[in-house]
């Protein structure tokens, strides 16, 4: 299924930067289509973790990194983007370039608490114990483009060796194509504190009567629901999208939830920012 899933990023990304060639070469580069960069990476280590009763334990972590990043931002010049993505997508405020966070994502075996492993090497997949594999991956890539702006989206997961369940995430980052920086929510709405009663309002029509037994660990037992606001955003044609995490604002069984809010709900609350009211999308 990954393979799927990177194979057709893939294609896509060529499309995209085919396109980019037929553009006029006096065009504007923020109404120019980007060409992307495409790499992937895997890595296996076996390490060793201390324990109580015998003298260690071996366990061993898979690491999977897909990236496809637009040209201008995956090179090893810290733009602000690229800072946001490292940061962001892969946890790394060490790093200065991208090839230093990929390295040092494949490095850092996942399940290995305190960093107290010892005896690291990578091995090939023949040799791992998968009864005592974590795994973590990673696929990041360019769900939106317009001239106005451009969305990375990393699709997240972790496994912790002995786990109940897997966890998985998506994460968002909202680039202004025009102006050259970073999105963030207060560039977009101006009262958070009203945004989070529309978002709750929303939230309880469409939940309200789906819940009989009561799974939503927000719900005060009486269909009412006290969204919080999140960061954890993407721009769409239409307006916002708010994504939360599994067990955020509701269980693991109910998945990943996504609220999305109109840029005409927002200007009715009056909370929409100024320049994107005069912004035609």
């Amino acid at each position: 299924m990954r393979k799927i899933l990177y194979l057709t990023l893939c294609a896509a990304a060529l499309c995209v930067a085919c396109k980019q060639g037929q553009q006029p070469a006096d065009a504007d580069a923020a109404d120019q289509t980007l060409q992307f960069t495409t790499s992937s990476h895997e890595r296996i280590l076996r390490y060793d973790v201390p324990d109580e009763e015998a003298e260690s334990m071996t366990y061993y972590s898979m690491a999977t990194l897909h990236l496809v990043l637009p040209t201008v931002i995956a090179g090893e010049e810290p733009t602000d983007l690229l800072c946001a993505v490292m940061q962001t997508f892969l946890g790394d405020s060490v790093s200065t370039t991208l090839s230093d966070a990929v390295e040092r994502y494949l490095s850092q075996p996942l399940g290995a608490d305190n960093d107290t492993f010892e005896n690291v090497t990578e091995v090939d997949s023949a040799e791992a114990d998968y009864m005592h594999l974590s795994d973590k991956s990673d696929f990041i890539y360019v769900k939106t483009l317009t001239p106005h702006w451009l969305v990375l989206e990393d699709n997240a997961y972790e496994y912790y060796a002995g786990a109940a369940h897997p966890m998985s995430g998506r994460f968002y980052l909202n680039y202004d194509l025009q102006n050259r920086r970073l999105l963030r929510l207060d560039d977009v709405v101006t009262d958070r504190s009203h945004l989070a009663v529309l978002l709750s309002r929303l939230y309880s029509e469409q939940h309200v009567g789906e819940r009989p037994y009561g799974y939503s660990t927000t719900t005060d037992g009486k269909g009412n629901f006290g969204i919080p606001v999140t960061d954890n955003f993407y721009l769409t044609p239409e307006g916002l999208s708010f994504v939360y995490q599994p067990y955020e604002i509701a269980s693991y069984a109910e998945g990943i939830q996504t609220l999305r809010v109109s840029f005409y709900e927002l200007m009715d609350a009056s909370i929409l920012t100024e320049p994107f009211q005069r912004t035609d999308f």
